[in-house]
């Protein structure tokens, strides 16, 4: 994993996660059988400036994070992986055995 973030928050915006009005825009996008790409545009929290990027990898829903954020609207972008990661073998959950399936439900 790699992650890397900066945030610049206003210190007397009270319960600023409490503060949710909602999307202004959400799409999500089935790129193939295993991949998705989502795109965010919200407005909430208590951030003045923002941003942040991460990559994932040998997890559950492994994939690219980016995310903006000004004046406490934020932009996140996501290409992830759909399927979730077997930890024990070492690679992503075989869904055609379903004793593997269940383990990971």
């Amino acid at each position: 994993m790699f992650n890397f973030s900066f945030n610049l928050n206003w210190p007397w915006f009270k319960n600023a996660t409490s503060i949710w009005t909602g999307d202004y825009f959400y799409k999500s996008w089935k790129l193939s059988q295993n991949k998705t790409l989502e795109i965010q545009f919200s407005k909430g929290g208590d951030s003045i400036i923002g941003a942040g990027f991460r990559w994932d990898t040998h997890c559950s829903h492994a994939g690219l994070t980016i995310d903006f954020s000004l004046f406490r609207r934020f932009l996140y972008i996501t290409l992830h992986d759909n399927r979730h990661w077997n930890d024990e073998k070492n690679r992503y959950v075989n869904y055609d055995d379903p004793k593997e399936v269940e383990e990971y439900w």
